[in-house]
């Protein structure tokens, strides 16, 4: 028998098993989910198995993507509060879903490391072996819904590409115009029949500091502004610098430079703008990424461009600003979806939609810092009883 045939009877069997599994159920339940019953565009549609015991979600590759499903994996928690839930990602997402208390495991996709052929097999064994009733893939990749596939996972869930739409029990087409949150979140919960209407808050777990990063009763500011190689998005060096100068010349907040080793390298004139104030710290590539999420939760506000640092303070509840250039996917299909944040943009009349961030001027953030930091201290006012917040 072929590959085609087995997996054609195998899900046959499924959604029969599944129809026995749903008797008393709702009808109208019922009939939103039957794919006989409903109407709807092709996509393969099938019941959840029940109960559900274990699942495997693969994780999109990129930090800011993964932060997205957030919403996503809530529903699913929702849905199966009992269930196992592991995580196949990238080797350097690892540690951050390490740190998540919902994962039950952590397996990871090594295929660059070992060889597309090596690193495949070698994952396809660590899946079969451990029997996942449900599979769910966070993106189109064919290779992913195939390797669950071939792994005997029950039921795998995903976004229909071209050539590939047999592989999916459930699908849905990944429109390009929905906000990749409600992307997400909508893939679950249509396949769980739409028992929820508004999308929970994203959540990441994170664990105290160790030490405090400072030892004062001044407001702590994060500043995650790019470099150069990020293009358009970052916040040009010259006003950066600057920026960073007039804060130091006020001599009344905590700052806390934010990213990556390659950040650092790139832009030492940051570290030089602040030298000789005593309340600066620049841990641009020396955290891993429990100990950045750790870091940004204990800021009281997080200036930054459209990045993934953005996505983690709004996981973690802290105030942040961002700082909106151009990019390859328009902000409005990433944007954080918190009641909170604050977006400064000067860029709608502008024929050339690179010079948008340039046109944010150190005074506009400067002003939206005050803003904020003035609400921070009245809110906070029995800690920074003796700190003056002055005129940034």
């Amino acid at each position: 028998m072929n590959v085609s045939n087995q997996l054609s009877r195998s899900r046959e069997a499924l959604i029969n098993s599944s129809r026995h599994s749903c008797e008393g159920r709702n009808p109208a339940t019922f009939k939103a989910l039957d794919p006989g019953l409903r109407q709807g565009d092709g996509i393969n549609q099938s019941f959840p198995s029940s109960p559900i015991k274990k699942v495997v979600i693969w994780a999109p590759r990129k930090l800011g993507n993964a932060l997205m499903t957030l919403p996503a994996i809530q529903l699913l928690r929702a849905n199966c509060p009992d269930a196992e839930v592991s995580v196949v990602c990238h080797p350097i997402l690892q540690s951050l879903f390490r740190s998540q208390s919902w994962v039950s495991e952590v397996i990871e996709d090594s295929s660059k490391s070992k060889g597309l052929m090596t690193g495949n097999l070698s994952l396809l064994r660590e899946l079969r072996r451990r029997r996942f009733n449900l599979g769910i893939v966070f993106h189109k990749a064919v290779r992913c819904a195939l390797l669950f596939r071939l792994a005997g996972v029950m039921q795998v869930i995903g976004f229909a590409g071209s050539g590939h739409r047999f592989l999916l029990d459930y699908s849905q087409r990944s429109d390009d115009g929905t906000h990749r949150v409600n992307r997400h979140a909508m893939l679950v919960n249509e396949y769980f029949g739409r028992p929820a209407r508004f999308l929970p808050a994203p959540h990441l777990d994170h664990a105290p500091l160790p030490t405090p990063l400072f030892v004062n009763s001044k407001l702590t500011l994060g500043l995650h502004l790019g470099t150069p190689s990020k293009g358009c998005r970052s916040y040009p060096t010259a006003q950066a610098c600057a920026l960073i100068s007039r804060l130091v010349s006020r001599r009344n907040v905590n700052i806390v430079l934010l990213g990556d080793q390659a950040e650092q390298k790139e832009s030492p004139e940051y570290a030089r703008a602040a030298a000789g104030y005593d309340d600066f710290l620049d841990l641009r590539g020396k955290t891993d990424l429990p100990s950045l999420v750790s870091t940004v939760a204990t800021l009281d506000l997080l200036v930054a461009i459209d990045s993934s640092v953005m996505h983690i303070a709004a996981a973690v509840g802290t105030e942040f600003i961002v700082l909106l250039g151009r990019s390859h996917v328009p902000f409005e299909l990433v944007r954080p979806k918190v009641p909170f944040g604050i977006y400064l943009d000067r860029g709608d009349m502008l024929i050339q939609e690179c010079e948008k961030i340039t046109s944010i001027s150190v005074d506009d953030v400067l002003n939206a810092i005050d803003d904020v930091l003035a609400k921070a201290k009245k809110k906070n006012s029995s800690r920074y009883e003796d700190q003056s917040l002055g005129k940034l």
